[in-house]
């Protein structure tokens, strides 16, 4: 059995609207900064010719985001909930996934930091092998750092939050859960 310690809600907390701009700028300031000592420091010239095969990749930044936070979580599969979040017929119907289950509060960190840490990493990497894509290959890993500060939000709330072992997502954010047995309660 398992007793709630916290619930925590990103979006009541910081508001939608304050979570977005906060996001757009850690991305803008990030391709910035980045694209500037990159610049400084590369010697090859810029390509343009994939662009497409960019624009590409772009629509499915956030799509690869979520299937590693879910990676991480697949020991937990069969208790997956899908939920389609829009409610209007769109080209694209977007669809929330969460685990129905409490999750090991390790093992929910991991799953949070696992797309920035994979992505970033990749395009640091990739970087390196074609550099003359740096400006296309830095703007995808900003976009990834920005999706993933909702992550990071709730990743410092857990670690610095000392209640609670298992976490549970729920349609509204999260709850830190203690597990306790039922022998305690009598």
């Amino acid at each position: 059995m398992f007793l709630c310690s916290k619930s925590i809600n990103i979006q009541s907390r910081y508001g939608l609207q304050r979570i977005v701009l906060i996001s757009t700028l850690v991305s803008f300031l990030t391709f910035i900064v980045t694209y500037e000592i990159y610049n400084y420091l590369q010697l090859q010239p810029l390509k343009d010719d994939k662009f497409i095969l960019f624009l590409f990749v772009l629509c499915l930044i956030y799509p690869i985001h979520k299937l590693l936070h879910l990676i991480v979580l697949i020991y937990y599969r069969k208790s997956f909930i899908i939920n389609k979040t829009t409610k209007a017929r769109r080209a694209l119907p977007l669809y929330n996934i969460r685990v129905d289950k409490p999750v090991n509060k390790i093992v929910f960190c991991v799953a949070l930091v696992c797309p920035f840490v994979v992505i970033t990493t990749l395009s640091l990497l990739l970087i390196n092998i074609i550099p003359q894509y740096v400006h296309y290959i830095l703007f995808i890993m900003s976009i990834n750092i920005g999706i993933s500060i909702i992550d990071l939000l709730y990743l410092k709330i857990i670690l610095f939050t000392k209640r609670g072992t298992y976490i549970e997502e729920r349609k509204n954010g999260i709850e830190l859960l203690t597990k306790c047995s039922l022998d305690a309660k009598h």
